[in-house]
């Protein structure tokens, strides 16, 4: 059975900047009228092919538009423009280590940097700087972000919060309380200390 895609999202200050660099293309994938989709290499919405990913290399309308390499987005020039981030949901998830071949599991959904994105699988760069491989059935969701790390709640919409211990949190509300951090995750109010926060990422839509 083949792996669900995964969901492709934009934080909208990334977007915005995308638009001007890629064109129409951009403009339609950061648009959010209709969810797009990322599998095997392939950016599409509703079943139609907007840009492909071959190892390094992003191309949409024929023509080269930028790469991903050690966890960036740059342009053919190689100024980065944004950081790719990949959510994997559970734990138990299989990575291998690039150079020993040597293979954990994860002990808690993650966020995580992408290095490169070859056909079928990811390449992550974990926090300490080694690079690993994990199985595309593992993400459940590809995310561009800011150069910089925000901790500030987005002004509205949905979002996601990364805790420092890399567990991702998705809410669709989120206000900050003195040293707390108030989110909404689905029918549930999540209060988390405000020390634990390392990144807030704007999105969007919803993952």
């Amino acid at each position: 059975e083949a792996a669900a895609p995964a969901r492709f999202l934009i934080e909208p200050r990334v977007a915005s900047m995308l638009e001007g660099r890629f064109g129409a293309v951009a403009t339609e994938i950061t648009s959010g009228r209709t969810p797009v989709m990322f599998q095997r290499g392939i950016l599409s919405s509703s079943g139609r092919t907007l840009a492909t990913m071959s190892e390094s290399t992003l191309t949409a309308d024929g023509r080269v538009v930028g790469y991903v390499r050690n966890g960036y987005l740059t342009d053919t020039a190689d100024v980065r423009l944004a950081r790719v981030r990949g959510y994997i949901p559970q734990a138990g998830a299989p990575i291998r280590l690039l150079e020993t071949g040597e293979v954990f599991h994860t002990v808690r959904p993650m966020s995580v940097d992408i290095a490169e994105i070859p056909g079928g699988a990811y390449r992550l760069v974990l926090a300490d700087g080694r690079i690993a491989v994990v199985d595309e059935a593992a993400l459940s969701v590809v995310t561009l972000v800011g150069l910089a790390a925000s901790q500030d709640c987005p002004p509205d919409g949905f979002g996601m919060l990364v805790r420092k211990s890399g567990e991702p949190v998705y809410f669709s509300n989120c206000q900050r309380d003195g040293s707390f951090v108030k989110l909404q995750v689905g029918q549930r109010t999540v209060i988390l200390d405000a020390d634990d926060v390392a990144e807030m990422v704007a999105t969007t839509e919803p993952a």
